[in-house]
């Protein structure tokens, strides 16, 4: 039996209960990995303390659970990721679960890849709802059949080498999204390379109504704007990134529509959601560029 190398690091910022994936779920998934015994801890960060029946659930499991009241979704990925012992780090989210053979198929691909791989990351799909499809490829465009080499990835879905992890860490964790994008980014100009492998498969939480999607397409908005100006750039402004955008969303559209099961019929719907899915993140680039609040959303 192979020893116990793998962090596996949780953030608690995404657990709502309205949600249909929560972190019992995420934990359950986790539990009945294939290969669960190279897990060698269950690295928690929260706001709140631990519920009785999370408690229960983690029972036999040689887990920490870190009170952080302060914390943001980044920032409790960088309080695990310091903590973490293990050789390999999985960052794991409140609100997706893994097939229950990522693990194995994970540590597979890392271990077999050369000393410069750093990470492996793989296919994130939203669970079925209203266009989940067509947001599944705006929000988690590595859908392809087979490997390749990649030059973003995710928080929530991704194996990384420990030491590698350790030495960069999230920046600017005060915006709820563009840290994953801008750590791939060092990663790549340190030297590393990161690997998309579709055998390692996620199920993410997603929304039963239309009328949130405004809410959360704004806010991804509101952040791709914001992360710039944290990095000292001048981010372009709403109207061109939207179309810049649109015509990105049409050629992962073109390309992956077949491995997504989309069918040829449902392409004028898919580019005309596309169409919404760029003025609601230009509304939320916008609201950036002018200073105002961040929108809601609630997935």
């Amino acid at each position: 039996m192979r020893e116990a190398d793998v962090s596996l690091v949780f953030e608690t910022e995404n657990e709502q209960t309205h949600r249909h994936i929560r972190l019992a779920d995420n934990v359950a998934a986790w539990k009945g990995q294939a290969a669960s015994e190279r897990i060698l801890e269950w690295i928690f960060t929260s706001k709140r303390e631990i519920l009785p029946e999370e408690q229960d659930l983690l029972a036999g499991t040689p887990y920490r659970w870190i009170e952080r009241p302060d914390t943001t979704y980044y920032e409790q990925k960088n309080v695990g990721i310091r903590e973490a012992r293990g050789r390999f780090i999985s960052l794991a989210d409140a609100d997706d679960k893994p097939e229950l053979d990522w693990l194995g198929q994970a540590l597979a691909a890392l271990e077999s890849a050369p000393s410069e791989v750093a990470v492996v990351t793989g296919r994130t799909r939203y669970e079925p709802g209203p266009f989940s499809l067509e947001m599944t490829l705006a929000n988690f465009p590595f859908q392809h059949d087979a490997p390749r080499d990649v030059a973003t990835v995710g928080a929530g879905n991704a194996l990384f080498r420990a030491n590698v992890l350790k030495g960069m860490l999230f920046e600017g964790t005060h915006l709820r999204h563009g840290s994953d994008v801008d750590l791939a980014r060092r990663l790549i100009a340190a030297g590393h390379r990161i690997t998309y492998d579709p055998r390692l498969r996620m199920t993410h939480n997603f929304t039963d109504h239309v009328g949130e999607l405004w809410g959360h397409v704004a806010m991804k908005g509101y952040n791709f704007a914001s992360f710039p100006a944290f990095r000292g750039e001048h981010p372009r402004g709403a109207v061109r990134d939207g179309i810049g955008r649109y015509g990105v969303l049409l050629q992962r559209l073109g390309e992956l529509r077949r491995p997504m099961d989309i069918p040829w019929k449902r392409l004028p719907l898919s580019a005309g959601f596309y169409a919404w899915y760029c003025a609601a993140a230009a509304s939320g680039w916008r609201r950036a560029l002018r200073g105002l609040p961040e929108p809601s959303y609630r997935f």
